[in-house]
């Protein structure tokens, strides 16, 4: 009895040390040596990780494929459950729901980012790897640039006020080297240096990518006239950013 004790406050003391936090139904599995580890409940300490480190994009993300898989394969679905044919289940309960090639694509790639992280984490077994067969295929994007004319009939189309920003958000990202919407949220006047629009990209990457751009007399207007500072995002920034969004892409639907 005391080997066994000793053994569980060994098994519990590395875990602590590697960050690992299981409950105690997971605790007595590993002890027992069974893979019973929940995939949701994984899912669901990284979703809370990325959130206290700003991760928003990603959270959002992996919250998505825990919400589809549990629909799919059901809520108790183990990393010892994740084969081959559970992960061709899952591929076809997206697609049966409306998921397109660029969104099963996402979710397939977030799910083995997941089995990834829970070997580092020892709760999934590399020998038990579903992904060395299965494939994740990327979809072939097709061009979808419009011509020159087409832009400018929508430009210069004469809409209704209430359209104004959202016109003016469009062309100042076409005199800015197509720079992104997420990035034109965050602007303010610090990113204006001696007429240049100057920022880190937001899409996150390993390394921070820097911009630099000469602003044109026509940019520095549109940034005038909206205080340079189109949403003024301040508190609880991202869901901001999010509404913003949303509202942007129903007024371009509208205005299409």
């Amino acid at each position: 009895i005391s080997s066994e004790i000793n053994r569980a406050n060994d098994l519990s003391l590395d875990l602590r040390l590697k960050g690992i936090d299981l409950s105690l139904d997971d605790f007595v599995a590993r002890f027992m040596g069974k893979s019973t580890v929940g995939v949701l409940k994984f899912i669901d300490k990284l979703v809370r990780d990325m959130v206290k480190n700003g991760k928003n994009g990603n959270s959002k993300l992996y919250t998505t494929v825990r919400n589809t898989l549990g629909r799919a394969l059901g809520l108790d679905v183990t990393f010892k459950m994740l084969s081959y044919s559970a992960l061709v289940d899952y591929e076809n309960y997206l697609r049966e729901t409306g998921c397109s090639d660029g969104g099963v694509y996402v979710n397939m790639r977030t799910l083995r980012a997941v089995y990834n992280k829970a070997i580092d984490y020892e709760l999934a077994e590399l020998n038990d790897y579903p992904f060395r067969r299965y494939k994740i295929v990327k979809p072939v994007v097709k061009k979808r640039a419009k011509d020159l004319d087409v832009i400018k009939r929508f430009l210069n189309f004469e809409y209704p006020e209430k359209y104004q920003k959202t016109l003016d958000v469009i062309r100042f990202s076409i005199l800015n080297q197509s720079i992104n919407f997420v990035d034109i949220a965050y602007l303010t006047k610090s990113n204006i240096v001696k007429g240049r629009l100057e920022y880190y990209r937001k899409k996150v990457t390993k390394t921070p990518v820097f911009f630099s751009i000469k602003l044109l007399p026509e940019s520095l207007e549109i940034l005038k006239r909206y205080n340079y500072d189109f949403f003024s995002i301040s508190k609880d920034e991202y869901r901001i950013y999010r509404l913003a969004l949303k509202r942007q892409g129903d007024l371009i639907s509208k205005m299409c």
